[in-house]
């Protein structure tokens, strides 16, 4: 059963607004559902959830590190390349 808020929500990615909105919530539902499956899938191999878990903590220390270092190639970029000196 869906409740208020999330009919709400879905009903807002579905009016008029922005395409880009759109793909955000696709893509966050395939990756939801991806994982959800790797999950199942690990489980009916090791019969733990164990390892699932660990993967999912080697996936977000991967993130936060792509992230990082994003942000700290954007910083050097901006002051490297400004007009200001």
């Amino acid at each position: 059963m869906i409740g208020p808020a999330a009919t709400h929500y879905i009903y807002d990615i579905s009016s008029t607004k922005s395409a880009s909105s759109k793909w955000i919530f696709a893509a966050h539902q395939v990756g939801a559902a991806v994982a959800a499956s790797g999950a199942g899938i690990i489980y009916k191999i090791f019969n733990s959830y164990t390892w699932a878990f660990a993967l999912r903590g080697m996936f977000y220390l991967v993130s936060k590190w792509y992230n990082r270092c994003n942000y700290f190639l954007m910083v050097h970029f901006l002051f490297c390349f400004s007009d200001r000196r």
